[in-house]
């Protein structure tokens, strides 16, 4: 069993200024995350790696983490077997300017096709014809139908009529696109840079092929081929691959139509997708390449990085963990890999055509894999942590940082851990954002025990039933935790992190001398959690499908309000959303002007592990309760929600709920609730007046006899009302059985209103609802 540490702190960085080349493909990942956690480790920049300040980062999966580390001041030595991940990585660490991206685009424009310079014989491959004028104009792109395999329209700007948009394809466009299919000398070039005849893999590559059109082909080629033949600089040359590299990923049918924003994952084309201008592509992907970033040095292992530097293996981590031998880094930062046929197969045939077959080296081994799933991803990534954990001294840390979290992805990640025999002291998890940052550490005695055991196939029953057993508890005690629903990736990965911990489920019992494969005990997981996660183990579910454990929200199904103190529900009872907010405004008022990276920092520090808040009610807080000043991008608690000026408020919408209710005729009682009586002593309605959003102990606790409950609260916090309402579907079914909202405002409307009767009274509660943040016209 391992030992219980604090819940780790989620670091929530910033998004990226410039997400850079092939973002579609790699982890989305915040920016200054990485160096956070190290720093928040101990572990300091501008430590020479011999003097143990190296950081490593096992599998090159985002270039940008290594690249943000090392211009925080750290050693970086990055084992990418994948020459695209590597060539990022170089290109990115000396950022190009714009005027030399020019000129490269212009040195290849400038090159010939025979008595034709290249650029304009690429751009009339995307000549149409103007619905409006007739004259040709240069198409943005085709649009195909993947059923047809035709161009169904096509997107143009007319600079001489003005017109632009999306228009069909005529009969002309078709012949020109449908022309490309008999040339097959490129496409055999394409074939030949990276299998040649009677190589296995060529069959393979071919079917890869197939996501691109031939005229994509054709242009592409066109290109390509003029690299070895244009009198060019090296630098030069390196940002020509740079610009085509770009320009290969925008010449492939995996961008769909509508636009949206695709993240491919299978070469497989959307039933309607684009073929673009090629020459417009090249054009438009020099700002992929732009940053405002210092240079970083680079050099090839065995080289050591110096501080603020990278060193670039160029392979596999397991031939690298021998060369470390008496070399081990202070901490290991990892992006960890999501199976990507997509990206994979892509960077295999972009390598071969851009540098040649010899490039590939082991990575051609993607080649050969159609399909992925979690089962073989746990076992790629035990293999993969296995090579870390001999490469890691005894105790040191390593950061897995997960930019698409979904359950079979935590399960992949922590089961694979697990296996490879790290020792796992937890997971933040920002469930909204799908981002997750595990720790782990090497621990001796993990390894020694995995290293004791041979593999068997399958678990035994009685360890699915063991499994099944705790994760009942363990989904017990992370809602009772939250006091609030769950979503399951919060569920999932907060009962896998303790199942973890606890069962230490790679180690084998006294009667079996075996261990169980990683792939397999996914598959015990889900098993063991498709039992637990049930009516009958004790959770009900607020929406979703008996198809999937994934959608809707997850409860406990004898959930009661833990007794209140003297001041409300205790903490540990409260929900989730009602502590943010409550802190987050204590914050506001101690800080007084601060910038949303701060606040979000606080409030995760608060609020560790897998209670880390939404994004989402961040945002939704923050409009609630703060003013933005975009010059100092910082944020400050509104006048009216000072503390002294909210007191003044309620005091004042009870004065006009104490008069509208005796102007209707009731007696009128109380503040807290506020109540309204009739002549027969029932009473009609019980007002709660609060400043803030914080009203789940009322709903929860307060007897009610009235025949109406009413909240009532800022308009401010209307957003926010709802928010909580839409993901907490316990507290909002308890509302339905009997409360209802009104805003601040609604009342000192309702106080000027000339109202005679309770029937009135109700007619104009319904003119500013909830939902409405907007002032409404009203009309008596």
């Amino acid at each position: 069993m391992a030992e219980r540490l604090p819940p780790p702190v989620f670091h929530p960085g910033s998004p990226p200024a410039n997400p850079g080349a092939l973002a579609r493909y790699l982890p989305p990942l915040p920016q200054g995350a990485a160096a956070a956690w190290l720093q928040a480790k101990g572990i300091q920049p501008g430590i020479p790696w011999q003097s143990g300040g190296g950081i490593l980062d096992p599998f090159g999966a985002a270039p940008q983490i290594a690249l943000e580390l090392a211009r925080a001041g750290y050693p970086v030595l990055v084992a990418a077997n994948n020459p695209i991940s590597r060539f990022l990585i170089e290109l990115q660490a000396d950022p190009p300017s714009e005027g030399e991206l020019r000129a490269a685009i212009a040195n290849l424009a400038a090159s010939r096709r025979g008595d034709e310079r290249l650029e304009p014989h690429i751009r009339s491959l995307y000549h149409t014809a103007c619905d409006r004028c007739g004259r040709a104009v240069e198409a943005e792109a085709f649009l195909w139908d993947r059923e047809s395999n035709l161009p169904y329209a096509r997107l143009f700007h007319c600079t001489a009529c003005g017109l632009e948009g999306e228009y069909p394809a005529s009969q002309q466009d078709v012949q020109n696109a449908l022309r490309f299919a008999e040339d097959r000398l490129h496409r055999a070039r394409a074939l030949e840079r990276v299998a040649p005849l009677n190589d296995p893999d060529r069959e393979n590559v071919a079917e890869a092929l197939q996501v691109y059109l031939p005229r994509a082909v054709y242009a592409l080629f066109t290109m390509i081929n003029k690299l070895e033949a244009i009198p060019a600089r090296p630098a030069e040359r390196r940002l020509l691959i740079a610009l085509l590299l770009s320009t290969c990923d925008q010449a492939n049918a995996l961008w769909p139509h509508p636009a949206g924003r695709p993240r491919p994952r299978q070469l497989l084309a959307p039933p309607r997708y684009r073929e673009n201008n090629l020459w417009m592509a090249l054009e438009n992907s020099q700002r992929e390449w732009l940053a405002d970033a210092p240079r970083v040095a680079v050099c090839t292992w065995p080289e050591l990085p110096a501080p603020g530097g990278i060193s670039i293996f160029e392979g596999r981590l397991k031939d690298l963990q021998e060369q470390l031998q008496g070399r081990s880094p202070a901490a290991a930062v990892a992006a960890l890999p999501r199976p990507n046929q997509a990206f994979w197969t892509l960077s295999a045939l972009w390598s071969g055509w851009l540098w040649g077959r010899e490039a590939l080296g082991h990575f051609r081994s993607v080649l050969r894999r159609r399909r992925y799933d979690w089962n073989w991803h746990a076992a790629a990534l035990a293999s993969g942590f296995h090579s870390l954990v001999e490469s890691l001294e005894v105790g040191a840390p390593l950061l897995g940082l997960i930019g698409e979290a979904e359950p079979g992805f935590i399960s992949a990640a922590l089961l694979g851990a697990e296996a490879a025999g790290l020792e796992l002291d937890g997971v933040a998890l920002r469930a909204d954002a799908a981002q997750a940052q595990i720790t782990w550490r090497r621990s001796a005695r993990r390894v020694a025990e995995i290293q004791s055991s041979e593999e068997v196939e399958q678990p035994a029953s009685s360890q699915v039933q063991r499994m099944s057993e705790r994760a009942v508890k363990a989904a017990r005690d992370y809602l009772l935790l939250r006091s609030e629903p769950a979503s399951y990736l919060q569920l999932h990965t907060a009962a896998l992190a303790d199942l973890v911990r606890e069962l230490d489920l790679f180690t084998p019992p006294p009667d079996q001398p075996r261990r169980i494969f990683p792939g397999q005990m996914v598959s015990a997981v889900n098993q063991a959690f498709e039992h637990a996660f049930s009516y009958r183990g004790g959770l009900l579910r607020y929406g979703g499908s008996e198809k999937s454990l994934e959608a809707g929200y997850w409860w406990l199904r004898d959930w009661t309000p833990p007794k209140p103190g003297k001041t409300g529900l205790p903490a540990q009872g409260r929900p989730l959303a009602d502590q943010v907010e409550i802190e987050l405004v204590r914050y506001l008022v101690k800080c007084q002007a601060c910038q949303r990276e701060e606040i979000d920092q606080h409030l995760c520090g608060q609020f560790p592990g897998t209670l880390t808040p939404n994004d989402e009610l961040l945002a939704v807080l923050l409009r609630s309760y703060a003013a933005y000043t975009p010059e100092t991008r910082q944020w400050r608690l509104r006048p009216e929600d000072q503390p002294e000026a909210r007191r003044k408020d309620i005091q004042r919408i009870q004065g006009q709920l104490q008069a509208i209710g005796r102007q209707l005729g009731f007696q009128v009682s109380g503040e807290r609730p506020l109540l309204w009586i009739r002549q027969n002593g029932g009473v009609y309605a019980a007002f709660y007046v609060l400043a803030s959003a914080v009203f789940s102990e009322l709903v929860y606790l307060s007897a009610q006899r009235a025949e109406s409950a009413f909240l009532a609260l800022p308009g401010g916090r209307a957003e926010l009302a709802l928010h909580k309402l839409k993901h907490n579907p316990h507290l909002a079914q308890t509302v339905r059985a009997g409360w209802r909202f009104v805003k601040f405002r609604h009342v000192q409307h309702l106080s000027n209103a000339n109202l005679h009767s309770a029937a009135q009274f109700e007619e104009q509660l319904e003119l500013d609802p909830l939902q409405d943040t907007s002032p409404q016209l009203r009309m008596f």
